[in-house]
């Protein structure tokens, strides 16, 4: 994590987990910009902005309530820490448009701020274009902004899901996809898990490319590892929303096996899942992996 302008910190997920290095900085207030379930100490004051690293992602109408609060705790005398998976482009985002506001500062100018303290960080495209939109409707985010309401009207899109190739039946939709990490070339930093050591490598969250080995879902909260207990920072980033489905007692027989239909006249195999985790074809690990195969289903556009 690093200290962007006095208070205000931006980091990662596992900073966002380590208690003692957060109260060492003088941290009090945590903004986590990232969806799932993110475990804060409860002794700090906690926000949460359920937002996925996609380019068509409204990160937008979070800006003015996200800096609201980073001001608040900043006028209280409390430090800051906004992050996200890898603190590099969703809470990059939240904070270079909290500097743009307070500051009076350009996108550049304040991402130029931003990189001085944490060089890495690279907000996607779309966030980018939000910014400059944000920065055009004057840092207030109204429909009254004809810039604003021109946006908003080309976001309306048909949703996505994935069904069965066989059936046809439903499995999942966007919601439902878990998001992942790839890597990329940087020198690994060693992290325990269990009885070994894993390389943990700098990366970057994503929800799924033509590298991916398939759609990552997420299992039922009532299903856990039978046999096994997974550190939950290498847990892989949770969704809100569980396929139902998937609340099937076949899940908790052993660590690893088939992922089948859920309609009974189909039953055909859909994909595989491992409570140990899958590398996905991305690079990123998954952990635990449900996976549904990019050859068993198909991604359809409803309506």
């Amino acid at each position: 994590m690093n200290e962007i302008v006095p208070n205000l910190w931006l980091g990662d997920l596992i900073s966002a987990l380590d208690v003692d290095t957060l109260r060492a900085k003088g941290v009090q207030s945590v903004l986590s910009v990232m969806r799932g379930r993110v475990t804060v100490h409860e002794t700090f004051i906690r926000r949460q902005v359920p937002l996925d690293d996609l380019e068509d992602e409204d990160i937008l109408t979070h800006m003015g309530p996200c800096i609201k609060f980073i001001e608040k705790e900043l006028a209280n005398g409390r430090g800051v820490l906004v992050h996200c998976q890898a603190g590099v482009s969703r809470s990059a985002t939240i904070v270079t448009a909290y500097l743009m506001c307070s500051r009076h500062l350009s996108r550049i100018e304040a991402l130029a701020l931003i990189r001085s303290k944490r060089p890495f960080i690279d907000p996607n495209f779309g966030f980018v274009k939000q910014l400059d939109l944000f920065c055009e409707a004057g840092y207030n985010v109204t429909q009254d902004n004809q810039a604003v309401r021109r946006w908003y009207l080309k976001r309306q899109q048909p949703p996505q899901i994935i069904r069965c190739r066989m059936c046809r039946v439903e499995l999942a939709r966007r919601e439902h996809m878990l998001e992942h990490v790839a890597t990329v070339a940087s020198p690994p930093r060693s992290i325990t898990f269990g009885d070994s050591e894993v390389d943990e490598l700098e990366s970057r969250p994503i929800l799924g490319n033509s590298k991916c080995s398939g759609y990552f879902v997420e299992p039922v909260r009532s299903l856990s590892p039978p046999f096994v207990s997974v550190p939950s920072a290498l847990t892989t980033t949770r969704c809100d929303v569980q396929l139902k489905w998937m609340s099937l007692s076949e899940y908790r027989g052993s660590l690893s096996g088939k992922i089948l239909c859920p309609n009974k006249r189909c039953k055909a195999k859909i994909g595989n899942y491992a409570w140990l985790g899958v590398q996905c074809g991305c690079g990123g690990w998954v952990i635990p992996s449900f996976c549904l195969g990019k050859g068993k289903v198909d991604e359809v556009t409803v309506g």
